[in-house]
């Protein structure tokens, strides 16, 4: 036998049953050392024929599953997700759901020109001067940089900077290309 060094990574757990009714063989679930409360991050196994029930070939396989959002919580727990809580360096605020797909063309718009982009849900009830306030927080719990906020009717809108917390207002999109792209 080969001495691969990952004796020490794996453990044989004979009471671990789950998928009785397709896994024929081994399962196996994957866990954090360093977290091991989260559970399980990765889980599979053998099956035979699996593949038959959705197709006419009889296909045997291993399989497996990765819980994104349980590896994602585990990663955020040990601090390794410091600063990437968004992608985005944009964020568009949805104040009125009627904007909805104004927002959205808007960022395509962005992200056709290089600037990664989100559009931020509405939040529930009437807009509001409130209803913003909640777009700030969320934005910033993102991790964006900027907040476009839509000006009722009009083409231009405002430019918050959440770090320096500065507004820029009536900006075309053209204006707010060049800020962004500082």
């Amino acid at each position: 036998m080969i001495d691969t060094g990952t004796e020490a990574s794996f453990e044989l757990d004979p009471s671990i049953t789950r998928g009785l009714d397709y896994y024929t063989g081994i399962v196996y679930e994957t866990f954090l050392k360093d977290d091991p409360a989260i559970g399980s991050v990765c889980s599979g196994g053998r099956y035979d024929n699996l593949a038959e029930l959705y197709m006419k070939d009889r296909i045997s396989g291993v399989g497996s599953s990765i819980g994104l959002d349980r590896l994602i919580a585990a990663l955020e727990n040990l601090g390794k997700l410091e600063g990437l809580s968004s992608y985005a360096k944009l964020a568009v605020a949805g104040i009125r759901e009627e904007d909805g797909g104004r927002c959205q063309a808007l960022a395509g718009r962005f992200r056709a020109r290089g600037i990664a982009c989100e559009v931020l849900p509405e939040p529930s009830g009437s807009a509001d001067p409130r209803q913003l306030t909640k777009q700030y927080i969320l934005a910033e719990k993102k991790g964006a940089r900027w907040l476009l906020i839509p000006a009722g009717g009009s083409e231009n809108f405002t430019l918050r900077d959440l770090k320096k917390r500065e507004n820029r207002e009536d900006l075309s999109f053209e204006e707010a290309l060049k800020i962004l792209e500082q």
